[in-house]
């Protein structure tokens, strides 16, 4: 008999998947199932880790019921668990132990509720429908993604690049999900580093923000690997400098609880103008390159986000050499006394793996080389899970004291 007060507002679970390890379990979740007269879910014989395993590859379901029971760091396996599901996924953690404190921590690493076994059939059920009525996850839910903003300040500065790489390494190397926004509406010019035909996805959203809905957003998007989409647009016809705060929020809201990183690549025309993208930002990433003009509008790009904001925002600064280095240029320690802060993060110029990547039509991220090595220790230090590097320390790589084409002023 289906319970009066079950509801699924907004069809808010979607989709079921659990993993335990007794046959007594999968027999009570699937009478609580028939009770609820659901029909899209799926039982597996497992637990935490193989849950991990699985979710390492395929997309998340909406609840996921997994088995703690079996695992010997629980704990730190849900930990692990969070950074391969997509943020929106609710857990429901079952297992043998009925302590307060394992209760406490669970709930602190995001499980939505944890239940002993055996599992009385009516609490099941109760659980079950109180988590499908919780709201939704909205933009500020501290489990929604991150919005990381790629700005720079003068035209090749190499921006796109990275964004793309970074985007291809989150998602691949480190199975975080990720959505890639190319704000640079109307040039495409990230598409083409995907080898993606150029499409009206992002132009279309922002020409109906009345209709900016998951479904619309589905429909507009590109995958690129199975945990890496893309929002952009060639059609010429649309500004992006006209959109609105509103319209980048409506935006952001749909995407930010189904990834870990929403990545807007943000052209340098609305970085130094609208600003808008900026204020929207969890963390910045300011691409510079070695010249005046680029080190000038950065720094005013930076005051801003350091003055005006108004909420916490973090900020990375790399210095990218997209170009051969020129002995009249400004050195390092120049770069850093202008800009009052010290470079995070230097990428040093390698000509030979970023044009076999145009040709192959691939992230330069994806060829072997000085590049890819960066881009792989970058996406490790922004998702907390720091690289060592063979020669040096990986603080050393951060801070581009060693192993780098850099020239400090004599």
């Amino acid at each position: 008999m289906r319970p009066e007060n079950f509801k699924t507002p907004d069809n808010q679970i979607e989709t079921i998947q659990a993993f335990v390890h007794d046959s007594a379990a999968e027999g009570q979740l699937k009478s609580c199932f028939e009770a609820f007269d659901l029909t899209n879910y799926q039982i597996m014989q497992g637990g935490l880790e193989d849950a991990i395993r699985v979710f390492r590859e395929e997309p998340s379901p909406s609840l996921l019921i997994v088995d703690i029971s079996h695992s010997d760091m629980p704990l730190s396996g849900m930990e692990e668990l969070a950074k391969v599901c997509a943020p929106y996924v609710k857990v429901l953690a079952i297992g043998v132990e009925d302590k307060v404190g394992l209760y406490r921590n669970l709930i602190m690493r995001g499980v939505s509720e944890y239940l002993v076994t055996p599992l009385p059939q009516e609490l099941l059920q109760a659980t079950i429908s109180k988590i499908a009525l919780g709201s939704p996850a909205s933009a500020s839910d501290p489990k929604a993604g991150k919005v990381l903003g790629v700005f720079h300040a003068s035209g090749g500065a190499g921006a796109t690049t990275i964004a793309c790489s970074l985007s291809h390494v989150l998602s691949a190397e480190f199975g975080r999900r990720i959505m890639l926004l190319d704000l640079d509406v109307g040039s495409g010019g990230a598409s083409l580093l995907f080898g993606l035909n150029g499409n009206k996805g992002a132009a279309d959203l922002f020409k109906h923000p009345e209709r900016m809905d998951d479904l619309l957003v589905q429909r507009a998007a590109q995958q690129i690997n199975p945990r890496l989409e893309f929002l952009g647009s060639s059609e010429v016809t649309v500004n992006s400098s006209n959109f609105s705060e509103e319209e980048y929020a409506a935006l952001l809201g749909v995407l930010k609880p189904k990834y870990h990183y929403v990545i807007l690549d943000v052209p340098y025309h609305l970085a130094q103008t609208g600003l808008t993208p900026v204020r929207l930002c969890d963390h910045g990433l300011f691409i510079v390159e070695p010249s005046i003009q680029s080190i000038r509008n950065t720094k005013k790009i930076m005051d801003y986000c350091s003055n005006d904001l108004g909420h916490p925002f973090q900020m990375t600064v790399i210095l990218n050499h997209s170009r051969p280095l020129k002995k009249s240029g400004p050195a390092l320690d120049q770069i850093e006394a202008y800009l009052e802060r010290q470079i995070d993060h230097i990428i040093p110029f390698d000509a030979a793996s970023v044009g076999q990547a145009e040709l192959n039509a691939v992230p330069p991220s994806q060829i072997k080389g000085k590049f890819s090595h960066q881009v792989m220790l970058l996406a490790g230090r922004l998702s907390g899970q720091e690289l060592k590097n063979e020669k040096h320390s990986v603080f050393s790589f951060f801070k581009g004291r060693q192993g780098m084409h850099v020239r400090k002023k004599k």
